[in-house]
């Protein structure tokens, strides 16, 4: 067999991996979200069985096959995300299956602690050790605060398995080349598919079609009312896909889309492809009408040629999305109208002034209550997404409002010192795989880094624009999920560079 054809072949096999996990995802995400979608006392005694199957396979995969386990964990993330944000929180089958979540990735990353890879970066660690001791630090004067401790400590866990866990399970357990480009290859299904319904959603004649999808798999609370009454009628133009909002969807998609365009050719290996995914993800983000995240690719188009270093690969990101947004606007897969109207009243738009009077409100609750912002409020109860930015006499919280940026939460959140350990983990690894990559450059490692390297610049220039990448369970999972396949790659990169 010639190595041309065995090349095809192992693409092939590769792809139908990553297909597989992502309808297996899906699956197990249906039967656990039937399990614990209803309500009652009975229908709670009876969707603990389910609860505990599906949660007992996934444990058992995670300490026998830990790759496989996290394969799928991660194509949860970018397929069902809907899983975590309207099933109740309060329901004990939710924190069984955490415990047993958490328990089983702690088990795998300790069973390949002498095989895995580890950072061989200091300050990486350092800044582990830092994001984790300023949740506990934060959350204890939480607790001291509301009086509810056993929320609390339920709440960091879930907090610090979404951020710090994820970041070394992508580490311990994405060892091989192989690995790593399966991990990218789910990412970019499950975004994929979540375009799709984004599509569907927007299109007058079908959106109805791809707004019971959600509830097929997720039962009614899958898609408010509010907003499945507008789609009926014809209103709602914005495609969420499986996430709570079209904006946290954007975000991902974004993300996604200077991926593959960037480096989509070592997963796919045709350009064909690659451009043929690049225009389904990119209409599903335009299909959301999210305007910062259209500003965030501009931008990320403008700093990437003062960044990166390949410059051709970004003049060829920035024709792609010129040519495939003018194709989605002209064959009228994303309504030119809709888009306009909504930039053009950005000015008098209410969200952007609750942005404004989100960033005034904090920056008056720091000049009042410094010492709270230097600490931290705490990882409350579904991480204090109902916790706004106005203080309040009685409590000295921000309990209304929002600060759609994810740099200032994260200081409300988990305080100075958690929010220093994020920057200077997100920019080192940003850094480092920017420097790596342009040593490598032609190499393909070095356009798997280099695609990964921009991903996080993508996400860097959202995080002003939205709040999700901190107080969004499912992106901000996702995304230090990608910040940890960063790392793995890029120290993959290193270790070969000093046996060579």
């Amino acid at each position: 067999m010639s190595e041309r054809r065995l090349q095809f072949l192992l693409q092939w096999e590769q792809i139908l991996i990553s297909v597989g996990i992502v309808v297996l995802a899906l699956l197990l995400a249906a039967a656990w979200g039937w399990s614990i979608a209803s309500g009652g006392l009975i229908a709670l005694l009876v969707r603990l069985l389910p609860v505990a199957v599906v949660g007992g396979l996934v444990a058992l995969l995670l300490a026998a096959r830990p790759f496989v386990a996290l394969c799928l964990q991660v194509a949860v993330l970018t397929t069902a995300p809907l899983l975590r944000v309207y099933l109740p929180v309060g329901s004990i089958p939710l924190y069984v299956g955490d415990m047993l979540l958490g328990l089983a990735l702690v088990g795998a990353i300790w069973q390949y602690r002498q095989t895995g890879l580890r950072p061989s970066f200091r300050l990486v660690n350092i800044c582990l050790v830092g994001f984790t001791l300023a949740i506990l630090i934060s959350s204890m004067v939480l607790a001291t605060t509301v009086g509810g401790a056993i929320q609390v400590v339920y709440a960091v866990a879930r907090y610090v398995l979404s951020t710090v866990g994820l970041f070394g399970a992508a580490i311990w357990l994405a060892r091989t080349p192989d690995q790593q480009r399966l991990l990218c290859g789910i990412v970019l299904f499950g975004a994929a598919i979540n375009a799709t319904l984004s599509i569907m959603q927007n299109l007058p004649g079908i959106q109805v079609i791809g707004a019971q999808i959600p509830r097929f798999l997720y039962g009614a609370r899958s898609v408010p009312d509010f907003r499945y009454e507008m789609i009926l009628a014809g209103e709602y133009q914005r495609g969420f896909g499986l996430y709570q909002s079209a904006t946290a969807l954007s975000g991902v998609l974004a993300m996604a889309v200077v991926f593959c365009l960037m480096a989509g050719k070592t997963l796919l290996k045709r350009n064909l492809w690659v451009y043929l995914l690049a225009m389904l993800l990119l209409t599903g983000m335009l299909a959301t009408y999210s305007r910062h995240a259209i500003l965030s690719l501009a931008l990320v188009a403008i700093v990437g040629f003062f960044t990166l270093p390949n410059i051709r690969a970004l003049l060829r990101m920035t024709t792609a999305l010129a040519v495939i947004g003018a194709f989605a606007l002209t064959v009228g897969l994303v309504d030119l109208d809709y888009l306009t109207s909504r930039s053009e009243v950005l000015l008098e738009d209410e969200s952007t002034f609750a942005r404004v009077n989100g960033l005034v409100a904090f920056a008056e609750y720091t000049i009042e209550q410094p010492q709270r912002v230097l600490i931290g409020n705490g990882i409350g109860w579904s991480d204090l997404r109902d916790r706004g930015l106005i203080s309040t006499r009685e409590t000295n919280l921000l309990t209304g409002g929002f600060v759609s940026n994810a740099y200032p939460l994260i200081a409300y959140n988990i305080g100075i010192l958690g929010l220093v350990s994020y920057l200077t983990l997100f920019g080192y690894v940003l850094y480092q795989s920017i420097r790596h990559a342009r040593r490598l450059r032609g190499n393909h490692r070095a356009d798997l880094l280099l695609g990964l390297a921009a991903t996080l610049l993508t996400a860097a220039i959202v995080h002003p624009f939205d709040n999700y990448f901190s107080e969004s369970t499912e992106v901000r999972s996702l995304f230090w999920f990608l910040m940890g396949l960063t790392t793995s790659v890029l120290v993959t990169v290193v270790k070969e560079a000093h046996q060579s």
